[in-house]
């Protein structure tokens, strides 16, 4: 039904009333076309229309060479944008990445460490940064001794 929406909208922006130009698709074409979606799915094995089965519609539809054109772009928008819930799955990953931005802000106030800056005294030499590893838990790997884990955490995510 929304990709029947789609195209009667699609029409009647670009050529007016639908029903006076050869873009119109009458219930009859409709009806076919539906039956014509359960045979496909009926003969690959499924008991239910799938999105790939309205592919066949962009063959089925149209009247003239403008109208073909027409149906095959409402078919190709709605099979990238509706046929597979895709606009639900972007708000989900909308949504996932607001709630790991959210836990990403978290991780950095508990984690977080002020590391002091102390500029060198020389014209050209680098900022240097300082923090007290007293405390700090050593490891060893081979022959150095005395190792810290230090992780710095960013707000950048692509890091």
């Amino acid at each position: 039904f929304q990709l029947k929406t789609m195209l009667e909208t699609k029409v009647e922006a670009q050529f007016g009333d639908a029903a006076h130009t050869d873009m119109y698709v009458s219930d009859r074409r409709w009806k076919k076309a539906v039956k014509l979606l359960k045979a496909s799915a009926f003969f690959n094995g499924r008991d239910e229309i799938n999105p790939l089965d309205l592919l066949l519609l962009q063959d089925c539809l149209w009247n003239s060479p403008e109208s073909r054109d027409v149906v095959r772009e409402v078919v190709q928008e709605f099979a990238l944008k509706h046929a597979f819930d895709q606009q639900d799955a972007e708000q989900e990953i909308e949504y996932c990445r607001e709630s790991l931005i959210d836990v990403q802000h978290e991780l950095e106030d508990t984690y977080r460490m002020t590391l002091t800056s102390e500029a060198a005294t020389g014209i050209l030499r680098k900022e240097t940064m300082r923090f007290d590893t007293s405390k700090a838990k050593t490891y060893k790997v081979g022959a150095a001794v005395n190792l810290v884990k230090l992780v710095i955490l960013q707000s950048n995510m692509s890091v």
